[in-house]
């Protein structure tokens, strides 16, 4: 049996936004991976909460923008799971209920300087491949042998963050 290639992408999503959608298609349509769930964190342990939306309504938001794209899916495993919410434990049950699956972790270079701060990183780092996207003013550096940078995707010059403080204006 072949074991489908399965991108995660962690995320707030608060709120999802093209860049998000366009890294994805770059994964998939370069045959990195088969699929890419977008993983909707309820509770990032490294964000203030009063930042969030409702985790609910932001799965819903992510559901509907991912409509269009076949392979692409909303997980909302992690609403189910203790907050905050951290990636070795996402791993682990997603790992036992979708055995016959390869996980992959699509991570952008501004998440390397806190890396190594995350819960059981050398457990993800040896046993998980992890795809890093450039982002901008965060160079790749420190990568890891199970990382691969991919520095010929396409730029996405956006954050949810931007996003917000243009929403608040």
């Amino acid at each position: 049996m072949i074991r489908k290639k399965i991108g995660l992408f962690f995320g707030s999503f608060n709120p999802i936004h093209y860049g998000h959608i366009g890294l994805a298609g770059y994964f998939v349509d370069n045959n990195y991976v088969d699929e890419v769930w977008f993983v909707v964190s309820p509770q990032n342990p490294f964000k203030s909460p009063e930042l969030l939306s409702d985790a609910n309504e932001r799965v819903k938001t992510v559901s509907q923008a991912l409509e269009k794209y076949p392979y692409f899916k909303v997980c909302d495993i992690e609403l189910t799971m203790p907050v905050p919410s951290y990636t070795i434990d996402t791993l682990n049950k997603l790992s036992t209920q979708y055995n016959d699956n390869e996980f992959i972790i699509l991570m952008g270079s501004d998440q390397l300087p806190n890396f190594k701060k995350w819960k059981e990183w050398e457990t993800i780092a040896n046993n998980y491949k992890i795809f890093v996207y450039p982002r901008n003013s965060y160079p790749a550096t420190e990568l890891l042998p199970s990382m691969t940078f991919f520095n010929d995707g396409k730029l996405f010059n956006i954050s949810s963050t931007e996003i917000r403080k243009c929403q608040k204006k």
